[in-house]
């Protein structure tokens, strides 16, 4: 990549810019986002792009997080790799969006495309947990606010099965908090069902 989408990249890793795409479909605003980490992209993914697509009725932009709870910080040599991955005609957006309702505050009034394996930290108190202390009451406290604000950025999630602990799990399965559950919408395993994952393929 050219020098400038590299300075570009560093921007957005430094939180001078909340985002950057990249692809076909830049200009025009998303309706559908497919959060990330696609390392590797597979055709899990493209299914899930291909059903979100198809249910939402608009074109699906893919997400990749360069801050993440559970995971490293990306650099822009391993940002490169996972954008290099996509067509040309597929448009992905970099942002330093750690938790989803920073997400929805990049893109509002949209749909969230995700495993059932995201829904589930997002609904968990130990997602919102922090290494200062934070006790139980403050954490729960955190993931409220959380939720709430999804919602009121008009934000909804499309939320696809997938294997848990061994077993395949769905939307209808989960104990959520009432209003992140009220926020979600289930695609039913006889629509997609694909056990194969990035971390299997790594």
């Amino acid at each position: 990549m050219s020098a400038h989408i590299v300075a570009q990249l560093e921007r957005v890793i430094s939180g001078e810019v909340d985002r950057i795409s990249f692809g076909a479909d830049c200009g025009h605003p998303p309706k559908v986002i497919f959060p990330g980490s696609f390392h590797p992209l597979h055709e899990g993914h493209r299914e899930i792009a291909r059903l979100a697509a198809e249910f939402v009725g608009h074109p699906v932009y893919y997400e990749i997080a360069i801050h993440n709870v559970d995971k490293p910080s990306l650099n822009v040599e391993q940002i490169i790799k996972r954008i290099d991955q996509f067509d040309k005609m597929e448009t992905v957006a970099v942002t330093g969006a750690m938790q989803f309702f920073q997400k929805a505050v990049c893109f509002p009034k949209t749909v969230f495309a995700v495993g059932i394996d995201t829904l589930i930290r997002i609904g968990s108190v130990a997602y919102y947990a922090t290494d200062d202390g934070t006790n139980s009451e403050e954490a729960v406290l955190r993931r409220d606010r959380a939720i709430d604000r999804i919602a009121a950025e008009g934000c909804r999630f499309l939320v696809f099965g997938r294997k848990v602990d061994q077993n395949f799990c769905t939307l209808e399965e989960l104990a959520l908090p009432a209003p992140l559950n009220r926020l979600c919408q289930s695609v039913p395993e006889s629509c997609f069902r694909q056990d194969i994952s990035s971390s299997d393929l790594r």
